[in-house]
């Protein structure tokens, strides 16, 4: 049986995919930039005796291929915008 976080990770995944940049759960070397890596993954349990819950906590990278600080943030700064911005959205059950 897959755990509910498996769930989570997935679904935003597909979810990150839909706004048409490239997904993967790990760094990799790769040169299609820009790129959203998935990275850890943490969950604390939030239950009480009348109901069971989760707070789930996932890391996420956006790469853009500067080497240094001193590249353009702006590419970074609209995909982790639209992330958020996707997350944030009523109805989405992740």
């Amino acid at each position: 049986m897959r755990s509910p976080n498996q769930y989570i990770r997935e679904a935003f995944k597909a979810y990150i995919k839909t706004l048409g940049y490239a997904v993967y759960d790990r760094g990799r070397k790769v040169n299609d930039y820009p790129h959203v890596i998935i990275g850890e993954q943490t969950a604390i349990e939030n239950s009480a005796q009348d109901r069971f819950g989760n707070i789930a906590t996932i890391n996420i990278e956006v790469v853009n291929g500067w080497a240094s600080d001193y590249g353009d943030r702006s590419t970074a700064d609209v995909i982790a915008n639209a992330i958020t911005a996707i997350a944030q959205k009523p109805g989405i059950s992740l």
